[in-house]
């Protein structure tokens, strides 16, 4: 069903396609007494003068994380290190959707929108206030997706043939049954000169983590998470949950495996002394136009990764 595509450091660019493509903002398959997630973007920020924006220039380039400030002089193309992009969503804009009853979920700076959980009623109630833009990318909410699991790829991830019984590939040492993609990438000169993620950030966005798989869990080097965020549950918890469907966590486990695994002589990732920041914007039951928008929030989550290492899907148009 699902066949998830890796991407490299993409992620601005990312984002631009998001806000410009609206395919299915007028979605019609509400019904009354039903709760849907849905997309509120928002007309501005509720700068109304310059004054008020230099005010707010100043304010980001007092408290925005130095790092990532750093970066942004490598990297930039636009005029200036900060824009109304990075200004927060306007705090009065969430009070007026909320009032309504619907439920804020997740807020974008960069798309100047919010995720929330709505009724009918309360969509129409949302789309007629003046603050807001358009609703769009509609999408019936489900509580326990673990009703959902798709068979199919049920049975594609743990069922007969899932995995092979041995690997051609496997050689004893230090790095195990990761010892092939190391050596490929020469990762094993740098990791003898003392470079192993020390340090070093890494945002990882994925369908999920067994954080608790004792590839993580060593003694010696048990992984480190600084933050997680689940944005498809809308939690801090990145593991397996009860209400999660079957393989939901499988490819970010064995994502997150190629970096951060330390089991030495069995399976040693390649940067598995840096901390982690742990997103999900992936729901592996089916493909919504919403997982994109969770995609660029997650981006923006935390300012202190170094590196991103985000993996979605589109298998439809």
């Amino acid at each position: 069903m699902l066949q998830l595509l890796s991407l490299s450091l993409i992620a601005l660019l990312f984002a631009g396609f998001i806000n410009g493509s609206h395919a299915s903002d007028r979605e019609t398959l509400v019904q009354d007494s039903q709760q849907y997630d849905a997309w509120v973007e928002f007309r501005d920020k509720g700068i109304e003068t310059e004054a008020e924006r230099a005010e707010m220039i100043a304010f980001l380039e007092s408290n925005y994380n130095h790092k990532a400030l750093e970066r942004r002089k490598t990297k930039r193309t636009f005029p200036g290190l900060l824009d109304e992009r990075d200004f927060p969503v306007r705090e009065s804009y969430l009070d007026r959707v909320s009032q309504t009853g619907a439920t804020v979920r997740i807020v974008s700076r960069w798309l100047n929108g919010i995720s929330v959980l709505a009724t009918d009623e309360q969509l129409q109630e949302i789309k007629a206030l003046e603050c807001v833009h358009w609703v769009g990318d509609i999408h019936k909410h489900r509580k326990n997706r673990n009703q959902h699991s798709d068979p199919a790829y049920t049975q594609q991830i743990i069922g007969p043939g899932a995995y092979p019984d041995d690997f051609e590939s496997y050689e004893a040492g230090f790095y195990g049954l990761s010892s092939s993609q190391i050596r490929q990438m020469n990762l094993n000169t740098v990791d003898e000169k003392g470079f192993t993620g020390k340090d070093v950030v890494i945002a990882i966005l994925d369908t999920g983590f067994d954080l608790d798989h004792r590839a993580f869990t060593h003694t010696d080097k048990p992984i480190t998470v600084m933050k997680q965020w689940d944005l498809v549950n809308n939690d801090f918890n990145t593991k397996p949950e009860k209400t999660d469907p079957v393989g939901q966590h499988l490819h970010g486990t064995l994502c997150l495996g190629t970096i951060a695994a330390y089991m030495p002589g069995e399976l040693v990732g390649s940067a598995y002394d840096a901390s982690f920041i742990l997103c999900v914007p992936e729901d592996v039951i089916e493909e919504y136009p919403l997982e994109e928008r969770w995609f660029v929030a997650a981006l923006e989550y935390d300012r202190h990764k170094n590196f991103y290492s985000p993996s979605t899907a589109r298998n439809e148009p």
